[in-house]
This record gives structure tokens, sequence and C-alpha cells, in this order.
């Protein structure tokens, strides 16, 4: 018993001290998974958007659990750089997933965009953008811009002609941002 007991005091002695810059204003912890990143079926198509995804996934546990889920659920996501234009009215968003699912075999490809070089806003918006090709991903039976529409029409809210909004993207990106800044950025190294 005694030892379960100094256990159980040595991990909240640690959380705390982990958690003590907070506090106290210091500088936040370096933060890191170890071991190489893997994208996983995520796939940006620009070098400062892999750059922003490895970075998140060294500091971020919910990034990584998305990119983990995507893979498990026989999904493939294509990141563009750039800002999203919404086709109804041209609002211009920081990131954006196309409605439409391309069906190969067993898989559904996605496929989104994320304005770039906007440092922890970028890779916020990368699992902002991530949380929805999961909302896809887990809903059997999307496989076209229909489907879509129908499943955000259910789960979300339009929140401009044609764009949805949903409370689980906002939460994964206020998740990714807290832990982001609880975590200075980490050395990425050539993948």
């Amino acid at each position: 018993m005694n030892g379960k007991r100094v256990a159980v005091i040595g991990a909240l002695a640690i959380g705390l001290a982990a958690n003590s810059s907070a506090f106290s204003g210091a500088e936040p912890a370096m933060c890191s998974a170890g071991g190489a990143v893997d994208f996983g079926s995520v796939h940006p198509q620009d070098a400062a958007l892999s750059s922003a995804l490895a970075d998140g996934l060294e500091r971020s546990a919910t990034l990584r659990g998305l990119v983990r889920r995507i893979q498990l659920l026989n999904g493939v996501v294509f990141l563009a750089a750039g800002p999203w234009r919404n086709q109804a009215d041209r609002t211009v968003f920081s990131g954006g997933m196309a409605h439409t699912v391309a069906v190969r075999g067993q898989w559904r490809i996605l496929f989104g965009r994320v304005e770039p070089s906007r440092g922890d806003a970028t890779i916020a918006t990368i699992g902002h953008e991530l949380r929805h090709a999961v909302e896809i991903l887990e809903t059997p039976g999307i496989v076209d811009a229909a489907s879509i529409e129908r499943l955000y029409e259910r789960i979300g809210f339009e929140t401009h002609a044609g764009a949805y909004e949903t409370e689980n993207a906002g939460r994964a990106e206020r998740a990714v941002r807290s832990e982001l800044s609880r975590c200075r950025r980490v050395a990425v190294t050539n993948r």
C-alpha cells in the first residue's frame, strides 16, 4: 500500500512540476512525441504545411490522434497550401475541406486547404480540418458532395452559404492550440 501511495504522490509531484511553468510565467516545457513523425494518410502538398504538420505531431497528442484515426478509417487527406475560398460567396477562410470525396477501393480520399506559414495557428487549423475529415470518414455512405452536405446539415451549422462548422472541429482546434501553448517548438529534422 505504501508503495502505491508513494507512486501516486510522486506522479502528482511530477505533474505539478511539469505544469508549474504555466503559473510562474516561465517558458513552456519542450514537448516531443519521440521517434519519427508519421504523417499516416495525411499528405501535405507544400513544404511549409509539411513542416507545420511535423511540428504539430511532435507537440500535440490531439493532432496525433486525428492522424491515426484517419488512417484507421481508411481515409486519405491531401492538404494544399492557401486560403479556402467559399465558392458560394467568395468568403476567405484560413482553412477548409472540399465537399468532394474520391473513392478508390476501400479508401475515401478527401481534399482540404490550409493557409501556411502562420506558426501555431496553421497547426491548429490543420487539426480543425482533420477533425472535419474524421467526421466525414466516421460516417458510412459519405461518397459525394450531396452526402457531405446532408452530414453537415445534421451535425453542424451553416456559417456562410454552403460553408458549415461543427462543435467538434472547434474543440479539436482549441485542444491543439492548448497543447501547443504548453510546449515549445522542437527541432524538426528532415523526415
